[in-house]
């Protein structure tokens, strides 16, 4: 699933107009958003410039579109809500899941 269609629809762009971005002809666009051929690796590099958007948003494998965001900041949103959450605490909440997990494998042994 990649989510083209969608980023190039709040543009109101046609596929046309996109197809001209990309270098390629529309039918080749209306492929990519159908998911009936795969974005190369120079497509999505082009794409996610475009729309100013991270890879993982365009291919649907986050829900977080900002291409400029660290591991931590989405972590930080993904635990908080927020980014604006100190580093410490952060990293406190990894020891503590880092020794969670190990108790869990101590107990499965």
């Amino acid at each position: 699933m990649n989510r083209l269609r969608e980023l190039r629809e709040e543009r109101g762009w046609t596929q046309k107009q996109l197809g001209d971005l990309l270098k390629v002809q529309k039918a080749a666009v209306s492929k990519y958003e159908r998911g009936n051929i795969s974005l190369t690796d120079n497509l999505i590099q082009q794409i996610v410039e475009i729309f100013d958007v991270s890879a993982d948003y365009l291919l649907g494998y986050s829900d977080i579109r900002d291409p400029s965001l660290s591991q931590n900041d989405i972590l930080k949103i993904a635990l908080f809500g927020k980014r604006d959450i100190d580093d410490k605490l952060l990293a406190s909440v990894h020891d503590f899941a880092s020794f969670a997990l190990e108790q869990k494998r101590k107990n499965k042994e």
